[in-house]
């Protein structure tokens, strides 16, 4: 499996999880006694996927800082679609997930630069500041995101040990999140190939995330 095919599974496990926190968000489901809402559970997929996606970039990426640049520029222009289509309005109460990606980088990039130093203190208080900035400017996933993506860093080619730190997260965080576990199994049948691509390809993968949320806004206003 190719990234593409990584990338075509957490755009659409995102776009279903929105669908539905806009427009079911009490729609549920009752198995052996546990109530699951299955919209939500199948958009649990889409994080851990992108965090994947994210150490694969840092690994590739001949110039981390133009990507970095991109991961900002998208943090901007999504925040105002994500808040109208969440939130109905404008606020300063959630920052969208490009936000958490983009601390992700910085915090991945500057523990290579400092263990480069023979530093290690440096990364864990890179690591740190990361987590406290998440979590104050309230991006989505926060401090657990960073942890996150620090798992997919250190263990991308620990699959058990990335699994067990996935579901562990989850289990902490509540609700339909556990499932997040189950982004593992197209994880492992990566093989590190891209896939098909073009420069439009590439524009869509980024442009994707506003472009559902300013429809998810416009449909849920004139509901």
């Amino acid at each position: 499996m190719t990234s593409l095919w990584l990338k075509i599974i957490a755009v659409t496990s995102m776009i279903v999880d929105h669908i539905g926190a806009v427009f079911f968000p009490y729609y549920m489901v009752h198995i052996f006694g546990v109530t699951f809402y299955p919209l939500r559970t199948i958009g649990r997929l889409a994080f851990p996927i992108y965090c994947f996606l994210l150490i694969e970039g840092i690994c590739h990426t001949s110039n981390w800082k133009k990507y970095a640049v991109r991961l900002g520029v998208l943090a901007l222009l999504s925040e105002i679609p994500f808040d109208l289509a969440l939130f109905g309005r404008i606020t300063l109460q959630h920052q969208n997930v490009f936000f958490t990606l983009l601390f992700g980088l910085l915090t991945v990039q500057f523990d290579l630069i400092y263990k480069k130093k023979g530093n290690y203190i440096g990364g864990l208080i890179a690591f740190l500041a990361a987590c406290f900035v998440a979590q104050m400017m309230k991006t989505d996933y926060g401090a657990i995101g960073i942890v996150l993506i620090m798992m997919c860093y250190y263990w991308r080619k620990q699959l058990t040990l990335l699994a067990l730190g996935i579901l562990g997260i989850g289990f902490y965080v509540g609700m339909s999140q556990p499932f997040g576990v189950f982004a593992i199994i197209p994880i492992y049948f990566y093989n590190g190939k891209q896939g098909y691509r073009n420069k439009a390809i590439q524009l869509l993968w980024y442009l994707i995330y506003p472009i559902h949320l300013t429809l998810i806004a416009v449909i849920a206003l004139l509901r």
